[in-house]
């Protein structure tokens, strides 16, 4: 299994594709080994996860929880640096809980999951609705979110959107987490039709979720555990074989260098050329007491990554035609 190397250096080097330049923060880009993503500016001591950017690099959105705290964070790039993060301008809400921001492919609306009430229903407290809301990029900024309807929200749970190039909608559904599954919604004239289950070869004894389809919906990276254990989550691969056939999901932990523990969220960059996944990893030196230790240094450690809580890590995707070859002629 490949080490998981850490970069603790912050500054920024430059990608191109033929597309767009995107300034990714952070000294190292990865290749076979993960890396600890912008550490002290995207990851610190808080729980973190679920990358998505805009596809003209100019906007990281992430999530953490923080006290009783749920948020989406955003962070600009702006006179050739990164700014700050601060809460994004369509969430902090103190009544809801906003996560698993996914920035559609053109830029111009946001999906995510809420805590907010569809139409009708009266605010409860915690996680006891969960819908897809959205946001639209407007010329003042994004709009105040929406729930996105039917048929994808219903009166049960649905999550963790993902939207590929021609604006199908990959999600979870779930009415109690032991039936958690994903589906996808075709776009038609404008419209999602009822959406359907996604199958795979070897899904039998599973739970799926907090998936990411590719752009052009080739193949699809998601969380599972086993029924019979939740608490040990792996991540997947799985291509798309046409027909609404998909092939046998692969484990990637290999791969990754690490599962994704109790924090578990994979997703792409915009030109697909990097992986983004949450875990769990504790750097010895951040958690170390002594007697004698001020409050202060214990503190100061608390508020760095890697101590004990979730981070976002990322990884070259380069493996994947490796893996696809496997997928359709094996």
């Amino acid at each position: 299994m490949k080490k998981l190397l850490i970069s603790l250096i912050l500054a920024i080097p430059v990608i191109c594709n033929a597309q767009v330049k995107i300034d990714y923060p952070g000294d190292i880009l990865p290749s076979d080994s993960a890396l600890l993503f912008a550490p002290n500016l995207i990851n610190t001591g808080l729980y973190t996860r679920d990358f998505s950017m805009t596809p003209d690099g100019k906007e990281i959105y992430f999530s953490i929880m923080a006290g009783r705290a749920a948020v989406i964070m955003v962070a600009y790039y702006e006179n050739e640096k990164w700014t700050e993060p601060v809460i994004a301008p369509f969430s902090g809400s103190k009544q809801f809980f906003d996560f698993e921001s996914h920035v559609s492919p053109d830029g111009k609306q946001i999906l995510f999951l809420s805590t907010r009430p569809k139409k009708g229903q009266e605010p409860k407290p915690g996680w006891a609705y969960q819908n897809i809301c959205v946001v639209d990029r407007t010329d003042n900024g994004w709009s105040e979110p929406y729930e996105i309807g039917a048929p994808i929200n219903t009166d049960n749970n649905e999550f963790f959107p993902s939207l590929t190039n021609n604006g199908d909608l990959y999600f979870n559904h779930s009415v109690e987490f032991t039936d958690v599954a994903l589906y996808c919604s075709k776009i038609i004239n404008g419209k999602y039709i009822e959406p359907e289950k996604l199958s795979f070869k070897n899904d039998s004894n599973m739970l799926l979720y907090n998936a990411t389809v590719s752009r052009d919906e080739s193949f699809i990276l998601t969380c599972g555990s086993n029924k019979n254990n939740r608490n040990q989550t792996k991540y997947y691969i799985a291509f798309n074989l046409d027909d609404n056939k998909w092939s046998d999901l692969y484990d990637l932990t290999d791969y990754l260098g690490n599962d994704g523990g109790r924090a578990a969220s994979i997703s792409l960059s915009p030109d697909g050329k990097f992986i983004f996944f949450s875990t769990v990893l504790l750097d010895q030196n951040n958690s170390r007491i002594y007697p004698g230790m001020k409050i202060s240094e214990i503190i100061e450690n608390r508020m760095k990554p890697q101590v004990g809580s979730s981070n976002i890590y990322w990884i070259s995707s380069d493996f994947i035609k490796d893996l696809k070859k496997d997928a359709v002629f094996n």
